[in-house]
């Protein structure tokens, strides 16, 4: 574990030079002692009317280097004034960035100093600002510190998303969540249950759920809000008994009126959750899109991370969704789980080839605090960041001979060599809830177990978050609370 002081003139700075270094090595261990350990100081800092300018210099036992970097493209008048403290600390992490990989030889993150879920969202500022696209992938490089290969990639995401990002300031999204599954996969981290253990909560749980959706259903109705896009998420809804899911299924488009061009999502995710009756439950409420993720296609690997179900039985699955006549199906693969290299994710995809979904999601995986393994993650051969590099550039490359271009993408904390999550879909089949979701630009009304209400003020683009309770317990106990406030909040926001 390396040993690291930071020496920061620049008031305010300091903090964000300990973050980049802890961002570059997670390991790194920041102290006050001078004698112990590298020494990292920003030294000098020059600010003009057309820029700045700034030099780092970094210490260790046998060496001393020094790295200076120039901004004069700050001075662009497209910038607004405040931006100018923005980029001073964006130029400090790329200064940090820099020395350190000067000083430790190690190979940057293909994402620079991004390190926020949502890279998209920098490409849509800049273009607001006037940059065309060329200049934005320019930035994105020379300030942003990003490979031009993870450069086009958000332009080309960025110029996908931009025809849903819109829409009519009336229309919101809906997501309910059900947190409850067969099992708990090893590397989850959602707000999932198992029935083994939760079951008996269902019932209830479900009558707590109806009644906020009627709820929120008459506030949408009574503000005039429109519902464009409609996910059923958790967990895993499809783990549901077959009477309880057909009823809920029954009560959604009643409450919420999707139009024909609508996206409405449900996430089987569990394959062995599907059947020809749940398939056709399904299509009769409307859904046009169903996700089924196998994640990979090696029953060895399935075992090892708790899935439960064979790929025999994801095969299966999409039988049953395609005979009821469902439009899209998405299927989620995870790149980086244990034991696998680019050969497994080749077999994997090549079975994914078969099935044809018109979407296909790739994970890296990411070794979140919630997750059962996280514990134990030595015992765990996971691939090195090489290889899961490699099997996630195979599944772009194979995404593309299916003729599906990337529409959405996000990053995590504690991801697998710094990689990302990306959406890819043929065209006309995104979808819009998953790109809504990445933007932030839409509400989103968040119900059920671990629902999450994303309040956009038109005017300004700020959010408000409301959080429902993970526990189907908790939720159920306090469900008129959570009604009342979402209520009030939502009225407040659009009336």
């Amino acid at each position: 574990m390396a040993c690291y002081r930071v020496q920061c003139n620049i008031a305010g700075q300091e903090e964000n030079v300990r973050n980049m270094l802890l961002t570059f090595d997670p390991q790194a261990q920041i102290t006050a002692d001078a004698e112990q350990g590298f020494v990292f100081e920003v030294l000098t800092f020059e600010h003009g009317e057309r820029g700045f300018s700034a030099i780092g210099r970094f210490s260790g036992s046998d060496s001393v280097l020094e790295e200076r970097l120039i901004d004069c493209e700050i001075g662009d008048p497209r910038y607004p004034e405040a931006d100018l403290d923005r980029r001073i600390r964006e130029r400090i992490r790329l200064l940090c960035l820099r020395l350190m990989i000067r000083a430790t030889g190690q190979t940057a993150s293909p994402w620079g100093i991004l390190t926020g879920i949502r890279p998209t969202k920098m490409y849509f500022y800049l273009s607001a600002l006037g940059f065309s696209a060329d200049e934005i992938r320019e930035r994105l490089v020379a300030v942003y510190g990003l490979t031009p290969a993870k450069a086009d990639l958000v332009r080309a995401v960025a110029q996908v998303e931009k025809p849903f990002l819109n829409n009519p300031a009336d229309q919101v999204g809906i997501y309910i969540g059900i947190p409850f599954c067969p099992t708990r996969c090893h590397y989850c981290s959602f707000a999932s249950y198992p029935l083994s253990t939760h079951g008996h909560h269902v019932p209830r749980f479900l009558e707590a759920l109806a009644r906020e959706i009627q709820a929120v259903s008459a506030c949408l109705q009574s503000t005039g809000l429109k519902v464009n896009c409609l996910y059923v998420g958790g967990g895993t809804p499809t783990a549901l008994p077959d009477d309880a899911f057909e009823s809920l299924m029954h009560l959604l488009p009643q409450s919420f009126r999707i139009p024909a061009q609508g996206e409405f999502t449900i996430e089987a995710g569990r394959p062995d959750t599907i059947s020809p009756r749940k398939a056709m439950i399904i299509k009769a409420a409307g859904a046009n899109r169903v996700s089924v993720n196998p994640q990979t296609m090696h029953d060895k690997t399935l075992a090892i991370i708790g899935r439960g179900h064979t790929a025999a039985e994801v095969c299966r699955a999409v039988e049953c969704i395609r005979a009821a006549g469902i439009a899209t199906l998405n299927m989620d693969l995870i790149a980086g789980l244990p034991g696998e290299t680019r050969d497994d994710m080749a077999q994997t995809l090549a079975a994914i080839q078969k099935l044809a979904p018109e979407n296909l999601t790739v994970h890296t995986l990411a070794i979140k605090r919630a997750a059962q393994w996280r514990h134990n993650l030595a015992d765990y051969d996971l691939p090195s960041a090489d290889e899961t590099a490699a099997m996630v550039e195979l599944a772009a490359q194979v995404a593309s001979r299916m003729g599906m271009h990337p529409y959405y993408l996000y990053r995590q904390r504690f991801i697998l060599a710094n990689l990302e999550n990306l959406g890819f879909s043929l065209p006309g089949n995104e979808s819009p809830y998953n790109i809504q979701m990445i933007e932030e630009r839409q509400t989103v009304v968040g119900l059920g177990g671990g629902g999450v209400t994303r309040l956009v003020r038109p005017e300004s683009g700020k959010i408000e978050r409301l959080f429902n309770p993970k526990c189907p317990a908790t939720y159920v106990s306090r469900i008129e609370e959570i009604i009342s406030g979402k209520v009030k909040s939502i009225e407040s926001l659009f009336h």
